[in-house]
């Protein structure tokens, strides 16, 4: 049976000091958790990776994102992966399960 979120939590902030962060328990019973700022850094889209720079130098990644980006809400994408709006407006992404599971940020050692 292939790994699948069961459970999505979005924590917001106590203060608009600190971003929210993202919360997942998986099929296997793993949970992740999320922040908002690693999520929106570690964007996958063509866009934030500058795919279409032939530059082989260009710094890979989105730049000038405010630490303090939040999660707004998020959607599924088929059965492999999620889409995160962001309160900067972005939400070109497709975060496949494999990619979420990489920026997790949880300290279970997992």
């Amino acid at each position: 049976m292939p790994l699948v979120p069961e459970t999505i939590e979005i924590r917001l902030p106590k203060s608009k000091i600190a971003g929210n962060a993202i919360a997942i328990k998986w099929s296997n019973s793993r949970e992740t958790a999320h922040s908002s700022f690693t999520l929106r850094m570690g964007c996958p889209c063509a866009a934030c990776q500058k795919l279409h720079d032939p530059n082989p130098n260009v710094v890979r990644g989105p730049t000038g994102v405010s630490p303090r980006v939040e999660v707004i809400s998020f959607d599924w994408v088929g059965n492999y992966a999620l889409n995160f709006l962001f309160n900067d407006g972005h939400n070109s992404g497709i975060y496949n399960y494999n990619r979420i599971l990489e920026l997790d940020e949880s300290t279970n050692g997992v």
